[in-house]
C-alpha cells in the first residue's frame, strides 16, 4: 500500500459504499483531469489483501491533508468510522491547514463537533449539485478558493437509500 501523493482520506460506512466509490473515482478523474499528481485514499481501493486494514487505514489518516466524512446514519453510528475521523481531528488540531469536512449523503444528527464544520452538501438526484459537490471538495482538498474545471460528462451516481425516517433527520 502506498500513500504517497496522498491528499485526502475518504471514509464511509460499508453500506455507504457504492456511492463512496462513485466519489472516490471522480474525485481521482477530476484530479487528473485538472494535472493534478496526488490521489484520494479510501481504503476499499487502497488496501491490498494480507495488510493489517487499521494500520493501513491509520496512514493514510496520518498523511492526508483532508479527511473526506461521508455523512449517512449509519456511517455516524460505525464506531471505524468514528475513530478514524477522530483520530484525523486530533492532527487538524495541531496543524490547521488541515481540513476535516462533513459530505452530506442524508441528513443525520451531527455530534456537536461536526455540526460546527461548514459541510458539502449532495442533493440526490440533481446532477449539477453532484458536480458543483464535486467541485466544492476539489477546491478543499487543492487548497484553492476556486472550483477547479470538471470533466463535462462527469455523472451522478445513484444516492444510498435514506435510512432514517425524515422526523429523526437534522433539520436545514
Amino acid at each position: 500500500m502506498s500513500t504517497e501523493g496522498l491528499l485526502a482520506y475518504l471514509s464511509a460506512a460499508p453500506g455507504d459504499a457504492a456511492w463512496a466509490a462513485a466519489l472516490h473515482r471522480d474525485l481521482e478523474r477530476c484530479l487528473d483531469y485538472s494535472g493534478v499528481t496526488g490521489r484520494v485514499f479510501w481504503e476499499a481501493e487502497d488496501v491490498p489483501p494480507g495488510v493489517v486494514v487499521a494500520g493501513a487505514q491509520q496512514e493514510g489518516v496520518d498523511r492526508a491533508r483532508c479527511f473526506l466524512l461521508v455523512v449517512t446514519a449509519e456511517a455516524l453510528a460505525d464506531r471505524r468510522v468514528t475513530d478514524l475521523w477522530q483520530s484525523f481531528h486530533r492532527l487538524a488540531q495541531r496543524d490547521p491547514s488541515h481540513r476535516l469536512v462533513p459530505v452530506i449523503v442524508e441528513e443525520a444528527p451531527l455530534p456537536p463537533f461536526l455540526d460546527g464544520l461548514r459541510p458539502v452538501i449532495f442533493d440526490p438526484g440533481d446532477a449539477d449539485h453532484y458536480r458543483r459537490g464535486v467541485g466544492e471538495l476539489l477546491a478543499v482538498v487543492l487548497a484553492r478558493s476556486e472550483m477547479p474545471a470538471l470533466p463535462e460528462d462527469l455523472e451522478a451516481p445513484t444516492f444510498p437509500a435514506r435510512s432514517l425516517p425524515a422526523e429523526l433527520r437534522r433539520a436545514g
